[in-house]
């Protein structure tokens, strides 16, 4: 296992444990995640935090599955699936990381949500 996959796994066990400051580690300060068009939906890590702590406040039931990593030179992707959403909702992402220096730049999410 990759020091890249190895991240990603253990931020999904992160997530669950709401631990916001092991995450912290794994993103970096220009951190960008993109929608599945190209366009920024969030820009900076810190602001990356902060929303992850605003979903766990107004959605604190939530909880998230992933699957095995799979890497190809400096990017990392895998599904998630996120459940116990206020509304009953669920969530299913594939997600592509792109590393620099071992932390996270840029996150690529491709949503396909269910009511």
């Amino acid at each position: 296992m990759s020091i890249q996959t190895q991240a990603i796994e253990d931020i999904v066990l992160k997530f669950q444990a709401r631990d916001i400051a092991s995450i912290q580690g794994y993103i970096h300060p220009e951190f960008t995640w993109f929608d599945s068009s190209g366009s920024v939906v969030l820009q900076g890590g810190q602001r990356f935090l902060s929303a992850l702590e605003g979903m766990w406040r107004e959605h604190p039931e939530v909880v998230n599955t992933s699957s095995v990593c799979i890497q190809v030179g400096n990017l990392v992707s895998h599904t998630e699936s996120f459940r116990g959403f206020s509304d009953g909702h669920t969530e299913d992402w594939i997600w592509v990381y792109e590393f620099d220096a071992g932390v996270i730049l840029k996150m690529y999410g491709f949503l396909n949500s269910t009511e």
